[in-house]
């Protein structure tokens, strides 16, 4: 009764319904990405294995030492533990593998070896093979059934009860879906993108990790000042940004005593205030390190091109500064707008401080952005949204971790014992309002360097 033939252009050396070829994975599709490079693939799940394996021992840790909910005989009964449980052990698994598959590259590119890449999956035998892929089909299909199931059948009044249930909720009915999505659009198992090989011959546009790092010095020129005026620029703001940052810690702390120094960064705001100084301390120190190698090469001091050090610090570094670069341009707006918006009220201008605190940090600090939009040349690439998505969803959990350490609400609009309390509207709104200002921002970037495709006080081939 064979209806099915087999086709030897696709399953020559083995079988096309189960992927057991032989040798196993000579694509290695497993480790690799149609968007990105290994690197970045590796990066993204070891995040993801990060935060799972976190969430799982806080639920456990939480439920049972302190919430108490029911018995730990009963815990892992129930399939959303289990597909969770299946979820981390496959991301744990495909780091792993991909960060094996990353030293063996860079073996190889070092001459240290002579063989082809390899991740150890390629040599475990058939019977681990077909677990991980088993897996990996179980993973990649369960979560969006519990995500479906429980929001459409057993969500109640009971969902939102308690700031404990809220998060288990999110992380386990709803970002599970989430990281699947991630694997789904960035592994190569099921993707449905092709690489462009105009645009990412050199490295890849998702993430900007091109190699060599930054070959047009987006990330220390400017369109409309020279070098040295964009250093001055940012070297301004990041001494603004230091001031202004020590002397609400102190005026707060020492002086005015207003709220206990433990609960001081539990606030999205300082968080994000302490990213924004963050990023122009780092591109100050970059733009000031290019312009002394301009000087030098225009002195004759210097034989070889114009450099700064990001460029020689490796890609988790160069990874880390996009990402910042990601949430300062973008966080700000939000911040802004959710303050004056929802949280501003009469106390907002009660005494000079607080009109000082409120300008500085909910106004001046969407200003700072602006500064950088228009006289920057960084690009924001697309990839860095997952990287501001997860960072919202790990403050979530953070601010809800806080209410039940210390019992206070780090924003109100989180509380869903508060009387009309709209928890999900909120998160999900901002989690939409966070995706439009990425993808406007995204747009302003485009168009300002369509008005000004080149550096100013420096020539280069802009490939980047």
């Amino acid at each position: 009764m064979g209806i099915f033939r087999r086709r030897t252009d696709r399953s020559e050396h083995g079988h096309s319904w189960f992927g057991l070829h032989r040798p196993f994975d000579p694509g290695y599709r497993l480790v690799t990405s149609g968007l990105i490079s290994p690197f970045a693939l590796f990066l993204i799940r070891l995040l993801l294995a990060v935060w799972s394996v976190a969430a799982s021992l806080a639920h456990i840790i939480y439920s049972q030492s302190v919430v108490k909910e029911y018995p730990f005989k009963q815990y892992f009964v129930y399939f959303t533990r289990l597909t969770y449980i299946g979820l981390t052990a496959y991301f744990c698994a495909a780091a792993f593998h991909s960060g094996f598959f990353v030293l063996s590259l860079r073996q190889l590119k070092k001459h240290e070896v002579s063989r082809a890449p390899w991740f150890p999956l390629q040599k475990w035998g058939k019977f681990l093979q077909f677990l991980h892929l088993t897996l990996f089909s179980s993973i990649i299909t369960y979560p969006f059934i519990v995500t479906i199931v429980y929001w459409a059948f057993l969500a109640d009044s009971e969902t939102w009860s308690t700031p404990f249930k809220s998060w288990s909720n999110i992380s386990f009915h709803a970002i599970n879906s989430v990281l699947v999505l991630v694997e789904l659009i960035f592994g190569r198992d099921m993707t449905i993108f092709r690489r462009r090989t105009k645009r990412s011959e050199h490295g890849h546009s998702w993430f900007g990790l091109h190699q060599p790092f930054d070959a047009g010095y987006r990330l220390v020129t400017s369109g409309t000042v020279k070098p040295w005026v964009l250093f001055l620029i940012r070297l301004l703001l990041a001494i603004w940004s230091v001031a202004a940052g020590l002397a609400h810690i102190i005026l707060s702390q020492a002086v005015l005593d207003e709220i206990p120094f433990k609960q001081y960064y539990v606030y999205f705001t300082r968080l994000t205030f302490i990213g924004l100084t963050s990023y122009f301390c780092a591109a100050a120190f970059h733009s000031g390190f290019f312009v002394l190698s301009l000087r030098q090469l225009k002195k004759g001091e210097a034989t070889r091109a114009p450099w700064y050090p990001l460029q020689k610090w490796g890609r988790v570094l160069q990874f880390l500064h996009l990402a910042l670069f990601s949430t300062i341009i973008t966080y700000p707006i939000i911040v802004t707008v959710v303050y004056w918006a929802i949280l501003a009220s009469s106390q907002s201008f009660s005494s000079p401080f607080y009109s000082w605190s409120n300008i500085a940090f909910h106004a001046l600090n969407s200003v700072l952005l602006l500064v950088e939009l228009i006289f920057g040349r960084v690009r924001l690439y697309l990839g860095y949204w997952i990287v501001c998505a997860i960072v919202l969803a790990l403050y979530l959990g953070m601010a809800y971790l806080v209410h039940s350490v210390q019992d206070i609400w780090v924003y109100g609009f989180l509380d869903p014992q508060k009387p009309g309390a709209h928890v999900a509207a909120y998160i999900v709104g901002i989690l939409v309002a966070e995706t439009v200002v990425f993808i406007v921002i995204w747009g302003l970037i485009h168009i300002r360097d369509w008005i000004f495709p080149r550096p100013r006080g420096i020539r280069v081939v802009t490939t980047a």
